[in-house]
């Protein structure tokens, strides 16, 4: 039996509010939590639910009610109650009914309950299917750990959302649902005969920037700095700026061309959306046929 909504909200927390569980025989719920909870800070019974005689249970508060923004009516209160206690209260009335508040943003995800030691791993479709990763609390931050993938490289996230999606899409692309921006602007680029070629940088935190490099002349080999040279990203205006080639491309993204000289100087070239990697591939076979030109249309352009 599983109680998804209980794992997620005991997860994420209730962000200093409530959320309400609805029960298989229609009995509910309102309970409040800080993040990764081992224990429900509130738990508010709705009228027709009895509280089980146990230690669990033991905190009632009589008049706590009357001093939240819940409405106490016909409810009663008990306080530091165990997550694993009210998901056994879940199980004993049906589990979790399939209607619930439209209060969580809907995901692909789901969340087993936390572990002993901390770790929730992270099953794709259903409960019972094998673990795609593992997000574990960290600090202030959600630490997501792929379970697939090339890298399985591991990233600190403000939201557990977030973080969850990142091993999704890490899935995603193990299973060939999905590619990452470097092979599909490697793909565009091939038909022209031309390598692009990685690179990142690592900031504090783990954090990782990337992009690929195409250089002027012989490109199966990685430009030296010597000649022209071009590097290309993603970057998401309304994701701060982001610097990858590592994901899927999406929607809102937005190609970023930077134009080197070879000489020390840099100037932005064109930018493209970030669905359109043959357009990118197309300019870049521009530019590799005549650098100089694009640069001195860059020029121009920066100029006017």
């Amino acid at each position: 039996m599983t109680t998804a909504r209980l794992n997620r909200i005991a997860a994420a927390g209730t962000e200093g509010g409530y959320r309400r569980i609805r029960f298989a025989d229609g009995c509910m719920i309102t309970v409040e939590a800080q993040p990764d909870a081992t224990e429900f800070t509130e738990v508010a019974l709705w009228p027709g639910l009895t509280a089980p005689s146990t230690d669990a249970w033991a905190k009632e508060d009589q008049w706590g009610l009357n001093l939240t923004d819940q409405d106490g009516e016909g409810r009663s209160l008990f306080l530091e109650v165990p997550v694993d206690a009210v998901r056994a209260l879940i199980e004993e009335h049906g589990g979790e009914h399939a209607d619930q508040d439209e209060d969580l943003p809907t995901t692909r995800h789901h969340l087993s309950p936390r572990s002993a030691t901390g770790i929730y791993r992270v099953p794709l479709d259903d409960l019972d299917d094998p673990p795609i990763g593992r997000i574990i609390r960290h600090d202030d931050y959600w630490l997501a750990t792929p379970s697939r993938g090339e890298s399985r490289r591991s990233f600190d996230y403000d939201g557990l959302d977030e973080a969850a999606a990142y091993v999704v899409q890490e899935a995603d692309i193990a299973a060939g649902r999905a590619t990452r921006a470097a092979q599909d602007l490697r793909q565009a680029l091939a038909p022209y005969g031309l390598t692009a070629h990685r690179g990142e940088d690592v900031l504090i935190g783990g954090y990782v920037l990337s992009w690929l490099s195409v250089g002027s002349g012989d490109t199966s080999r990685e430009p030296d700095g010597d000649a022209a040279y071009l590097n290309v990203y993603f970057s998401d205006p309304t994701d701060g700026g982001e610097v990858t080639v590592d994901r899927p491309a999406r929607a809102s993204d937005e190609w970023v061309i930077e134009l080197n000289s070879g000489t020390g100087d840099s100037a932005q070239g064109p930018s493209f959306p970030g669905l359109d990697a043959a357009a990118v591939a197309a300019y870049i076979a521009h530019w590799h046929r005549d650098p100089a030109a694009a640069w001195s249309n860059t020029e121009t352009e920066r100029s006017a």
